[in-house]
């Protein structure tokens, strides 16, 4: 049996025309039968050219790279290489290499995605989404682990070889001469994904097709819209890059479902634990917080949960920026300055700037920091003063203090110290802009 080279011309017709398309080439047979296609069908595409990746893993990846390379100069096709050390980079972050390399790649995309592409084409096929889905039961997961990928994901991915089996593509390459090289490491056992396609889907196969395991995919895609219609997605909000989910969604029956959609909006790969866990979050103190995979974490937050990445750049709290009275600032990427005013009234953003003591500094929260807020006869401790204000654990080590030793005398863009408002003999009334970045 062959593929179905009309089907594969139709997808890229009907979602690749007038679009700029980066196909990814590693230069095995299923990314290169995929760049044959775009050389044949391509036509549509506004723009199409070649990524392909160096992971170091092994001795032959720069040789591969050189491949694509020179296969795309002959064809005049634009090629981008990317090379990164990922058994080095997955040892200091603790991750494994697989997710490692994932990650990475999953980064230069969306960097593509942002600049120079509106698709991302990628050589998955339906022995690929067999794997997926039997890795994703293993690990344990629910309806949504189940659906796989699509042919068109929401964030620009595009798969037009997913419906082909891998027999078929390597058939396809040999009748029409397709060169490609092979890489050996497929054939180990070492990562999980290997496994399964090297020890489990063979027994499979020796008894049944293993095309209804995709046919379950399928299904389970269909079914799981109906299910999403039973929630109420608006409640999940989107914060920068975090996703703040309402306690109120972990108390429901569709507590599973509420989890993993928000999950999903992350491209967190979850299992029934992960979902287990962040929904014991809801009955816990705030601040209780859960890794997840990777750099993703969980944190309760008064009457949310936040899912969010840890912050790659750790905020060095020993780092001080010296205050130096009225003009431009910038610390920890934060521009501000500082400005006169004509106050008319005590105003909590408003103070007087003779009696910001000359040693004051900039810098970020430190153990024994204490504040007499504006307003106040008492001084207490800077933690509790965030709680009062609701500022969220996973945002506190980043809000920027002045501060005379451990007295806190203002919190950017949050409130100032009773000890440095206006009062009638203020003659220096300043306040802080804070620059839109």
């Amino acid at each position: 049996m062959s593929i179905n080279l009309n089907n594969i011309k139709q997808n890229i017709l009907k979602l690749a025309s007038d679009k700029r398309v980066a196909v990814s080439v590693s230069g095995g047979v299923d990314s290169m039968c995929l760049l044959w296609m775009f050389l044949q069908f391509g036509n549509v595409c506004k723009d199409f050219f070649v990524l392909t990746f160096n992971h170091q893993l092994r001795e032959s990846s720069g040789r591969d790279c050189e491949f694509v390379k020179n296969f795309c100069a002959l064809h005049s096709v634009k090629c981008f290489e990317y090379s990164c050390d990922i058994a080095k980079i997955s040892e200091q972050s603790g991750k494994s290499i697989e997710l490692q390399a994932r990650e990475w790649r999953q980064q230069i995309f969306k960097q593509i995605l942002n600049s120079k592409a509106d698709l991302i084409a990628l050589g998955h096929h339906q022995d690929d989404q067999v794997e997926t889905v039997l890795y994703r039961i293993f690990r344990g997961t629910g309806l949504r682990g189940l659906c796989g990928m699509d042919m068109l994901s929401r964030d620009g991915l595009f798969r037009p070889l997913l419906k082909e089996k891998k027999a078929d593509i390597v058939h396809f390459a040999i009748k029409n001469s397709i060169q490609y090289v092979q890489d050996h490491t497929n054939f180990t056992d070492i990562y999980d994904r290997n496994f399964i396609r090297n020890r489990i889907v063979p027994l499979i196969e020796q008894r049944w097709d293993t095309k209804n395991i995709a046919n379950l995919s399928k299904h389970a895609a269909q079914n799981q819209v109906i299910l999403d219609s039973f929630i109420d997605k608006s409640l999940i909000k989107i914060e920068n890059d975090d996703i703040i989910l309402p306690i109120i969604c972990v108390s429901q029956s569709f507590y599973f479902e509420y989890i993993s959609y928000a999950l999903s909006l992350l491209k967190i790969q979850t299992d029934n634990d992960m979902i287990e866990r962040v929904k014991s979050l809801a009955k816990g103190q705030s601040g209780k917080m859960t890794n997840l995979i990777g750099h993703n974490f969980a944190i309760k937050e008064f009457d949310c949960i936040r899912i969010c990445k840890k912050n790659s750049e750790q905020i060095d709290t020993q780092h001080s920026l010296t205050f130096k009275g009225l003009g431009e600032y910038c610390f920890l990427k934060i521009q501000f300055s500082l400005c006169k005013v004509v106050p008319k009234v005590s105003h909590e953003f408003w103070f007087d700037l003779d009696k910001i003591p000359l040693n004051a500094v900039w810098r970020t929260r430190q153990v024994g920091d204490f504040i007499q807020s504006f307003g106040s006869n008492y001084k207490r401790s800077l933690k509790n003063f965030f709680i009062s204000k609701k500022i969220p654990v996973s945002k506190r080590d980043s809000v920027i203090l002045l501060a005379d030793g451990s007295d806190i005398l203002l919190i950017l863009g949050v409130q100032i110290s009773e000890k440095i408002k206006c009062d009638q003999n203020t003659k220096n009334a300043s306040t802080v802009i804070i620059k839109k970045s």
